[in-house]
């Protein structure tokens, strides 16, 4: 069981010299001086000695600090924490190494991408061989025509890239000739009779580019992207949940075309990259706990809302599922900590309450609605490179936001949580979902236009209460008349008047209209 933070106090205090209870010290010496040696001859403990060794890494931990508010606390916490020797900065370096190479690959190659074999085609005729992709022409006995991009392999055999063999497609038996249409391709013949359709190289439609402890580059199909992305978090979670808001976990998003110069995608990476570090470095942010709940004997989940301005209109409410027991089932006293606002009454009341150089910390067993957490947290961000020069306004202001693409909401980065629960859930589960019934790709463009055009016409500025309150009474409004429903279902009301107000709503548009090319699906019509 964990012991009170007095009860440390009492214990470290009775090595000093003032102390007249020596014969306390040196039975408990084990647990905070180092070596085997006070563990197995107690009585022979030199209290002296251990206080004065204490003593001189207090001032030198003093010295390298310089913050007087904490001197009171420092030693004890010095002799609580974990020393950063080599073999634990190793460790950590291996462990997130690990999670990289071996969990996130192992997921995208069994749950996303698993390895196909290309199409192989064999061609009766003798070809040149060409060095590169060329775009091609599959011919088939139905007449018809497809544009494909191939790879030469031999004299007798190219590749159909995009193009996967699969043993029971009827149209395989069906392809009749090949013939190369790109104008790079000088050669006479450019038509080749099919002799047969066989299995190719396996590829796998992902690329690695980078994985080291701390950065991880991959290129993954754009439809596939935010999916991707959700599993890399929850993996995350999974993994490292016990340190919520003390060990910052970003992902961004680079979308682009299919011709964009590849020093340009990874130009753009680098700064998405940079805003990240920036961010991980600012103070931490405070989030007000609304709610907390047993999910499961492992999990519990905390209800939060992040409030960065004056203003309700960048309100941010996001939920927690987070592990806080060991393998056993027991509960983890070693890792499940928050870092709590002080300012809270009888705080130092409870058991696991500590006070530390970075906060006072609570383990998550006793975090209690109305708290406030001092966190650093997890981010999300996206951008799609349309050309060369959109990388330049990849970059964070002074402020650690970025202006949004749709009109001057500066919605950007985005909370990592917000992906799933709010990003994926408005568009799959109330729009595509028809949970919003009546909802179409007109209705959807026709009141993104009202409240974009008011939005500009009455000059709001979402950081100011009195400029932004008539343009969110009029969304409110033009909601609930066009979606009479919604008011019977106040979970979906709030998130999507939550995400309307802050602009996530409207990234949400751009990212699977503009950037995914998606449309809303009818999914209510008859002899569907």
């Amino acid at each position: 069981m964990m012991k009170k933070n007095l009860d440390l106090v009492k214990d470290i205090n009775s090595f000093s010299a003032n102390s007249n209870n020596e014969q306390f010290a040196q039975k408990t010496a084990f647990l905070y001086a180092h070596g085997r040696k006070y563990l197995a001859n107690p009585n022979d403990v030199d209290v002296c000695e251990i206080w004065c060794g204490w003593d001189k890494l207090f001032r030198n931990a003093k010295e390298e600090i310089k913050n007087p508010s904490v001197e009171d606390i420092l030693l004890y916490n010095i002799l609580n924490a974990k020393s950063p020797t080599p073999s634990t900065i190793l460790d950590v370096w291996t462990t997130t190494l690990r999670f990289f190479t071996k969990e996130i690959s192992k997921m995208l190659s069994v749950e996303f991408f698993p390895p196909t074999n290309r199409l192989k085609i064999k061609t009766k005729e003798d070809i040149n061989p060409w060095t590169g992709p060329l775009k091609a022409e599959l011919g088939y006995k139905s007449k018809k025509k497809k544009s494909v991009e191939i790879l030469f392999i031999d004299s007798n055999h190219l590749e159909v890239i995009g193009e996967c063999y699969t043993s029971n497609d009827f149209r395989l038996c069906d392809v009749i000739y090949v013939k190369i249409t790109d104008k790079s391709y000088k050669n006479n013949l450019v038509l080749f009779a099919v002799d047969t359709c066989k299995p190719g190289n396996l590829i796998a439609s992902y690329r690695v580019i980078t994985q080291t402890p701390n950065i991880y580059m991959a290129i993954v199909p754009a439809d596939k992207a935010l999916e991707v992305t959700k599993s890399i978090y929850n993996k995350y979670i999974e993994q490292f949940g016990k340190v919520m808001g003390r060990f910052p976990f970003s992902i961004g998003n680079i979308f682009f075309k299919r011709k964009m110069p590849m020093f340009v995608v990874l130009d753009s990476g680098k700064k998405m990259l940079n805003n990240f570090d920036q961010l991980n470095r600012k103070k931490k942010i405070a989030f007000h706990v609304e709610r907390r709940e047993e999910k499961s004997a492992n999990f519990f989940t905390l209800s939060t809302t992040l409030l960065k301005k004056k203003s309700n209109a960048y309100k941010r409410t996001i939920q927690w599922n987070l592990p806080s027991k060991l393998g056993n089932c027991e509960v983890d006293y070693y890792h499940s900590y928050f870092i709590v606002d002080s300012k809270k009454e009888n705080l130092s009341d409870r058991s696991t309450f500590f006070r530390t150089i970075a906060g006072d910390v609570v383990h998550f067993k006793e975090i209690e609605e109305g708290d406030t957490l001092c966190v650093r947290p997890n981010f999300y961000d996206f951008e799609f490179l349309d050309s060369n020069i959109r990388r330049h306004k990849i970059r964070i202001d002074g402020t650690l936001r970025r202006k949004s693409n749709i009109a001057n909401f500066r919605s950007k980065p985005f909370l990592l949580d917000e992906v799933d629960q709010k990003l994926i859930t408005v568009w799959k589960y109330l729009i595509q979902g028809k949970q919003l019934r009546g909802i179409t790709d007109a209705k959807l463009r026709n009141l993104q236009s009202l409240w974009l055009t008011k939005y500009q016409e009455w000059s709001v500025n979402l950081d100011e209460p009195d400029s932004c309150n008539m343009w969110i009474k009029f969304v409110e409004a033009s909601v609930k008349k066009e979606f009479p429903n919604i008011i019977e279902q106040d979970k979906i009301e709030n998130v999507l008047l939550e995400t309307i107000k802050n602009g996530v709503f409207f990234d949400m548009l751009e990212l699977y209209l503009g950037i995914l090319k998606m449309r809303v699906k009818d999914v209510h019509k008859k002899g569907d």
